[in-house]
């Protein structure tokens, strides 16, 4: 049978002995300030080492080249505002007349009554011999 609760031996107050050396987490503080205060040096040295080595690997910039970097990109304040009048213009040049080149008399109509002309005259004949002389690839004519 079991024995009751009371009659059981009770663990003592206080810390245990056995589980940490005091003197090993000594010895290991020890060895990491001394690993910390030789790396850091050497890691010092070996950026300035390979930092010199890159520079001096780098190409040489010209003389005529600006330190200027590229310009910033050019944002637009109000892209709707701007989308609408870049549609009016495009609106505005395909239902106006306007002149093309007033000195060889070319005008642009409106695409509506370019339609219609198109409908009622149709659309222009190719001359044949144009068509049947083209020069092949030397510039020579063939039939």
């Amino acid at each position: 049978m079991a024995e009751p609760a009371s009659t059981r031996s009770q663990p003592k107050p206080g810390h245990e002995t056995t589980d940490v050396s005091p003197r090993a987490i000594l010895i290991s503080a020890l060895v990491l300030a001394v690993v910390v205060i030789l790396v850091h040096p050497l890691l010092w040295w070996a950026t300035r080492y390979f930092e010199g080595r890159a520079e001096r690997a780098d190409p040489q910039v010209s003389p005529l080249a600006g330190r200027e970097g590229p310009p910033p990109p050019t944002l637009r304040p109000s892209p709707a505002r701007d989308l609408g009048e870049f549609l009016a213009a495009e609106h505005k040049q395909l239902s106006e007349y306007d002149w093309i080149d007033r000195e060889r008399q070319v005008v642009r109509i409106p695409i509506e009554r370019a339609m219609e002309l198109l409908v009622e005259r149709g659309l222009a004949e190719i001359p044949e011999e144009s068509t049947t002389q083209e020069p092949d690839s030397l510039g020579e004519t063939t039939q």
